[in-house]
């Protein structure tokens, strides 16, 4: 059985970071709609800094019937429930907002981005377009690639010729070098380290402080665990940890992942000299990259 790791096999079709809209999409001066989804620690992050990069938050949303929401920047409190109060909330929005284009961003962390990608699906089947945000003080290179419903968050790097699919989150003080690419739905958490040409597959967490050593391959749906030092490649559907870092077993069941400081945690790259940036379904759209 080839237990290799599996790559990302379609093309990326993105333009590249100097390309990307800095200013208000809707062409008036208003700033752009934004419904996010999540109350937690990530939405709070991101709650943060969407102001300063040209986005209005304008609803959030959770599954959770009890979730309460207060804005600490002084924003929307508007809250609705489940997809059955979203789906309610999209016509008042279209009344109320003279025509405006609603986006959308996932704003759930942890180990597990295909729920991310789930969420962010449903709301496009509803008309609610993606758009991925970069933190005013992360550094995106020019020539890298970011997919929609992306979360580049404070103090992170993503740099030259790296490949960023959709739904991923690059978390505070985190790196992606040169020529990385990352599948849909891969959490770098906070202080992780990819080398350049690193390849990660789509739902992969790499932990608090990991380091992966260049040209690595990582499998799909692998848990990572905070401060390993990745020195092989490593197949799809293993919890690895340790320095160097060894399959300690298989992501069998979400309970998996909660090892040795593995859990949830939340996003962000030097500062890149301008100003705050967005980035907006089909400007930063990247699909996961070809398998060489």
């Amino acid at each position: 059985m080839d237990t290799s790791p599996s790559t990302p096999t379609s093309t990326p079709t993105t333009k590249p970071a100097s390309e990307v809209t800095r200013t208000s999409e809707q062409g008036n001066g208003e700033p752009i709609a934004v419904a996010m989804w999540g109350t937690g620690g990530q939405a709070r992050v991101v709650e943060e800094f969407l102001g300063a990069v040209g986005c209005e938050l304008v609803v959030v949303c959770d599954h959770d019937p009890h979730a309460t929401w207060e804005s600490e920047t002084g924003g929307t409190n508007r809250i609705c429930h489940g997809w059955s109060g979203f789906e309610a909330f999209l016509p008042t929005f279209a009344s109320e907002s003279g025509g405006r284009t609603l986006y959308g961003i996932v704003a759930v962390g942890g180990h597990d981005g295909s729920d991310r990608l789930r969420i962010q699906a449903r709301m496009e089947t509803l008309g609610v377009r993606p758009i991925a945000v970069v933190h005013p003080s992360a550094y995106v290179a020019s020539n890298a690639m970011i997919g929609p419903g992306s979360q580049v968050m404070a103090q992170s790097a993503v740099c030259a010729l790296a490949k960023v699919g959709r739904g991923c989150l690059i978390n505070t003080g985190s790196s992606v070098d040169h020529h990385c690419e990352l599948g849909d739905g891969v959490h770098v958490a906070p202080g992780a380290r990819l080398a350049g040409g690193v390849r990660v597959g789509e739902h992969t967490m790499v932990g608090m402080g990991a380091m992966v050593l260049p040209r690595i391959k990582i499998g799909n749906q692998v848990v990572i665990g905070a401060g390993a030092v990745v020195t092989h490649d490593v197949p799809d559907g293993k919890v690895v940890y340790g320095n160097p870092a060894r399959v300690v077993k298989d992501v069998s069941r979400l309970s998996d992942v909660h090892v040795r400081g593995i859990g949830p945690v939340e996003p962000v790259s030097p500062a890149q000299g301008g100003g705050a940036k967005f980035l907006v379904e089909g400007k930063y759209d990247i699909g996961p990259a070809t398998e060489e």
